[in-house]
């Protein structure tokens, strides 16, 4: 099929399709465009040939809408997966920095947790050395006031063998005083 122009040149319908196509020629603007195209006579070779290719821009329009459709919603999914993409990844960021952070709680807590046992074994053995100077001091208390109760016995032995000896050196005192007496009066 061949379309005659007013200037007698041929051009073949590949041609011209693969012209349009290529060139990104709006193919909706060619259909109102084929009536200024000398049509071939109704019911010849050409005429069927020339509305086989109108039916076959008609499709390769719709086609093409729907292409466009398709690449429009993969253009939109495309878009959406990957601000989806994105989004994951700041969440998997964001994951990853709590995580680090958990994890530095947890040393810190852990190293909190060894000094507060360490606090506590040191005032543990605080209090022990404290327990045993009390200790030590009762025990020299002790030993001291055995001492001195000792000392106490002794010196209450002492005391009553001196008033013994005094009562004693009394007796014998008064003895003499009364047998100087009894010979002063003889």
């Amino acid at each position: 099929m061949e379309f005659a122009f007013n200037n007698d040149k041929l051009i073949k319908p590949d041609f011209l399709r693969s012209k349009l196509l290529n060139n990104g020629v709006n193919l909706e603007g060619i259909s109102s465009s084929f009536k200024k195209i000398h049509s071939p006579k109704t019911g010849s070779k050409d005429a069927d040939h020339f509305n086989d290719l109108k039916e076959e821009i008609v499709n390769l329009q719709t086609k093409r809408s729907k292409l466009i459709l398709e690449i429009e919603n993969l253009h939109s999914r495309n878009k959406n997966n990957s601000e989806k993409e994105e989004k994951h990844f700041k969440d998997q960021n964001k994951e990853i920095e709590i995580k680090n952070k958990l994890a530095q709680i947890e040393k810190n807590s852990a190293l909190d947790l060894k000094i507060q046992k360490k606090i506590q074994i040191l005032e543990c053995i605080s209090e022990i050395q404290r327990l045993k100077s009390i200790e030590e001091s009762i025990r020299k208390n002790l030993l001291y006031s055995k001492d001195e109760s000792a000392g106490f016995d002794s010196f209450q032995k002492e005391i009553e063998k001196s008033k013994n000896n005094a009562s004693s050196f009394e007796l014998l005192l008064k003895d003499k005083e009364n047998t100087i007496n009894s010979k002063k009066k003889n």
